[in-house]
């Protein structure tokens, strides 16, 4: 008799310990999914916001024969507009003509401008660029260009 009483309690205590191990490891790999959904969803709006945005840069390509070029280009995968160009430093031994608005600049798009040098010029142009693109009016980069007759 105290065999099978020992016996029910046994398992019951078995049963109570393999209860609470489920619930346990359940609620864990719940919290995990939850987890993952969250990152997941996040991901794909980091990835919608991607596709409305635009990212202007700009590169200072000498060559030897001729005069230099400063190109202006969209890197995003968005359509910039009402792009603007400032110069922050000095552009001294640099001609180039001020940049008017480029009313729109496409995906991987871009304009070239055209410089000289004279001696003594700068060694580097900071510039900022202002735009507006299908998310965010107003976005603005600063970036420095190095100068060089190679």
């Amino acid at each position: 008799m105290w065999c099978n009483i020992l016996s029910l309690l046994l398992s019951v205590f078995a049963l109570g310990i393999s209860l609470f191990t489920y619930f346990k490891h359940d609620r864990k790999l719940k919290n995990q999914q939850e987890e993952i959904n969250k990152f997941l969803i996040e991901k794909e709006k980091e990835a919608a916001s991607l596709k409305m945005k635009a990212d202007i840069r700009g590169n200072m390509i000498w060559k030897h024969k001729g005069p230099g070029e400063l190109k202006i280009f969209n890197r995003g995968e968005s359509e910039a507009r009402n792009v603007k160009v400032e110069y922050l430093s000095s552009i001294k031994g640099v001609y180039i003509r001020e940049i008017d608005v480029i009313e729109s600049l496409s995906p991987q798009g871009s304009y070239t401008f055209v410089y000289n040098l004279d001696t003594g010029h700068v060694a580097s142009i900071k510039v900022r660029y202002t735009w507006d693109d299908d998310f965010r009016r107003g976005n603005t980069r600063e970036e420095i260009l190095q100068v060089s007759a190679m």
